[in-house]
């Protein structure tokens, strides 16, 4: 009897694991029919892990479908990235019109990313005709929206006078609302401000405020702002080793006043010790960048000599 009942209770835990077995294996297929995307929210998210290279190798092609599907579902920021698709040539073919077209769509969804990318779009003619009256109407709506990149390019419009009257006082305020969202562009542009004295009070202290916090989240235009800034002592302690450092950190990025800059260090020896072939490098990069000042450096004592020599010896090399 026991064995029977030892044998009776075996073949029931027998039972007992294919019925574990079989809800383990349910759970698992509903589980995996909710890792399913199913609404314009999961599209767009799993269009932005592609697009971004976000725990998924990085495919434009995949994003490319999922933002066509959650922007077909009426969800105004996969408009958007459908609209960079097409105008950056990510995953499809480049399309202006097409660009245009969602970002108009993502527009009327509320998207406030899109109204300042079709507005520079008016602004430069790129994909539409040139318009400053439109921009300026775009970049508005998204500042109403409390959007950074809104009040930017708002206030870059009136500081320049593009498609509103000038008004550099109101320009360089809605740029620093902007500046305090911590947008780094507003930062620097507004570190500007208060150097030249454009719709501020010159204040050089808070020009280098402003740039140092620009230049600390990686902006190339600040860095370099910020290195003169301690080459020349504007607002701050004069140090040229600072300076260099600066320098360097907007040439890494290629910017060519910073690679400019570390060409006029190493030929006159500010901050490092002097080195005419790193001046002539420094200067032949920036050059290539289209910098015409750096050309003519080129072409002046003590460089030409210089660089006429690191040419041939390339010559050879070739």
């Amino acid at each position: 009897m026991e064995e029977k009942e030892k044998l009776g209770a075996e073949e029931m835990d027998g039972d007992a694991a294919e019925e574990d077995e079989e809800e383990i294996s349910d759970e698992e297929d509903e589980e995996e029919e909710d890792a399913k995307p199913s609404t314009p929210e999961d599209f767009l998210k799993l269009g932005l892990e592609f697009k971004e290279g976000k725990d998924v190798p990085q495919n434009y092609k995949e994003a490319f479908k999922y933002f066509s599907v959650a922007a077909e579902g009426g969800l105004g920021k996969a408009m958007y990235n459908l609209a960079l698709c097409f105008e950056n040539g990510y995953g499809t073919g480049e399309d202006k019109e097409r660009a245009m077209e969602w970002y108009r769509k993502a527009v009327d969804a509320g998207d406030t990313s899109a109204m300042v990318n079709l507005g520079l779009s008016y602004l430069a003619g790129d994909g539409v005709e040139r318009d400053e009256k439109e921009a300026v109407k775009l970049f508005d709506a998204a500042a109403k929206a409390n959007d950074p990149d809104g009040l930017y390019n708002v206030g870059l419009c009136m500081l320049n006078g593009w498609g509103v009257p000038r008004n550099e006082t109101e320009g360089a305020l809605a740029v620093r609302k902007a500046a305090m969202k911590n947008l780094p562009e507003a930062q620097n542009r507004l570190g500007f401000c208060y150097e030249k004295a454009i719709g501020v009070p010159p204040d050089n202290i808070e020009a280098a405020k402003w740039y140092t916090k620009a230049a600390k989240q990686g902006f190339a235009e600040a860095q370099h702002n910020l290195g003169f800034c301690y080459e020349r002592g504007i607002g701050v302690e004069k140090d040229t080793v600072e300076a260099v450092e600066w320098y360097e950190k907007a040439a890494a990025q290629g910017n060519s006043a910073g690679l400019c800059a570390l060409g006029e260090c190493y030929r006159d020896n500010i901050g490092v010790k002097k080195n005419l072939p790193k001046a002539v490098r420094y200067f032949v990069l920036a050059a290539r960048r289209g910098n015409k000042y750096a050309e003519q450096q080129l072409t002046k004592k003590p460089l030409k000599k210089v660089y006429a020599k690191m040419e041939k010896i390339k010559l050879k090399d070739e």
